[in-house]
């Protein structure tokens, strides 16, 4: 049970007039109720406006099998360096080690772990793409109906157009990214 406001007023006084030291540190440990634990720490919001801009300045980057920086970086990299550098990377979500063909299932499995399925394509969304059989590619999608995605192929980061086979071919679902408000 809580002591009433007018019993904690009165606590207070008498702990405010008793001079700093021991005694006082020990009136209050008693008295007082501990302070409430503190809150958790909310997960870091970035909007997709901001990944599709953090994204963009990646393009041009040389692609680097499991590269994690501006040396080199490779598809899977994309969408971790640009939650990285806007502060909204959750633990567990970069994942390294991996072959440079996915096994099957992998990237989906990944997928579902950490992202939200979305009706359709919006800004600032992961894409994920299916190259042969399963989904072994992902990429942003921007503003302007576009991907960028780094691609071994091109040798770099590269942005284009989400039309033709990309759209009708390649194309698996949209996720929206963690720790991104969408809309």
């Amino acid at each position: 049970m809580s002591p009433c406001a007018g019993c904690m007023k009165a606590r207070r006084y008498l702990i405010n007039k008793t001079p700093k030291g021991a005694l006082r540190e020990r009136l209050t440990r008693t008295f007082l109720p501990p302070d409430p634990p503190p809150s958790p720490p909310l997960a870091p919001v970035t909007t997709a406006a901001d990944v599709v801009r953090e994204a963009r300045s990646w393009v041009g980057v040389p692609f680097r099998h499991q590269g994690r920086d501006r040396r080199g970086i490779d598809c899977w990299g994309v969408p971790v360096v640009v939650l990285r550098e806007l502060g909204a990377l959750p633990a567990g979500f970069d994942e390294v080690g991996y072959p440079r063909q996915p096994q099957l299932g992998e990237i989906q499995d990944h997928l579902t772990r950490f992202c939200t399925v979305l009706p359709k394509p919006v800004p600032g969304c992961l894409i994920a793409l299916r190259m042969l059989v399963t989904t072994a590619h992902v990429a942003i999608h921007t503003d302007t109906d576009t991907l960028i995605h780094a691609m071994e192929k091109h040798a770099a980061v590269i942005e284009h157009g989400f039309r033709g086979m990309w759209r009708t071919r390649f194309y698996i679902g949209a996720w929206g990214l963690p720790g991104v408000r969408y809309g």
